[in-house]
């Protein structure tokens, strides 16, 4: 849970946890689909396109969490 909570801060995704999925914009399925995966402990990270349908703001938040995944030491693959 600590950790869940520590990415959807991050990614200021904690809004959109108790929505419908249909109602999501393709930007904020995006963000909940960046977020799922940095909750996971994993060592080696692949994002296929992660900036795709983001705005400005949230491309920032996510350069911040690829930046901490990076600092713990992880593999991040990004394919653009």
């Amino acid at each position: 849970v600590k950790i869940i909570k520590k990415y959807t801060e991050l990614l200021d995704t904690e809004k959109l946890l108790n929505r419908n999925i249909f109602s999501l914009s393709g930007g904020e399925k995006q963000l909940m689909a960046i977020t799922s995966v940095m909750t996971m402990d994993n060592q080696v990270y692949l994002f296929d396109e992660p900036s795709a349908s983001l705005d400005h703001h949230s491309i920032g938040l996510l350069k911040k969490c690829i930046a901490e995944l990076k600092r713990k030491g992880k593999i991040v693959i990004i394919a653009e």
